[in-house]
């Protein structure tokens, strides 16, 4: 069964006591006398394959200590939507940006047969007969790539999306023995 992406996050926090969180897109204005915040971004996952279809990848992440910012200036804050799901490969997560940095939303869940997706961490293989496919890649310093399928005769499993702790499980053989 395939399943969407969970939505992105911005976190902005200027003092050791204030800090907004985003989990819409939205406009932050900077208050007076803060020139410098601490932000995670955090995008969209992806959605999950459909038949024999790979895992979603995770929306990648981006943390700064020390973002500069503008007393009294208003900050577009875009958070990434997470991806659909489909019969066949799903959608990749939304990009989510504040300021300067910008985290890349997941690879898309791959359908049966196909290459999963590339993103903040990337999307598994969707499972096969026909040999292995792999993961998606994942965006340097945001994720983790996904896994790839296992190739056997008939159906084979899938592979698993990546994440922010680790790379997709790689599918094994689903024929006992």
């Amino acid at each position: 069964l395939a399943g969407t992406g969970g939505s992105g996050l911005v976190l902005i926090r200027y003092t050791v006591s204030n800090s907004s969180v985003f989990y819409t897109s939205g406009i932050w204005t900077c208050p007076a006398g803060v020139t410098s915040v601490q932000a995670l971004v955090i995008a969209g996952g992806g959605g999950g394959g459909g038949y024999i279809g790979g895992g979603g990848g995770a929306g990648g992440y981006v943390w700064n200590s020390a973002v500069s910012v503008i007393p009294g200036t208003p900050y577009a804050i875009t958070v990434g939507a997470g991806g659909g799901t489909s019969t066949a490969s799903g959608t990749a997560g939304g990009n989510s940006i504040f300021s300067i940095l910008t985290a890349v939303g997941g690879g898309y869940g791959a359908g049966s047969g196909v290459v999963g997706g590339n993103g903040g961490s990337g999307g598994g293989a969707g499972g096969t007969g026909a040999g292995n496919n792999a993961g998606g890649t994942a965006t340097t310093g945001q994720g983790n790539a996904g896994g790839t399928n296992y190739g056997q005769s008939g159906v084979g499993p899938a592979g698993g999306g990546g994440g922010a702790g680790g790379v997709g499980a790689t599918a094994v053989s689903s024929v006992a023995g």
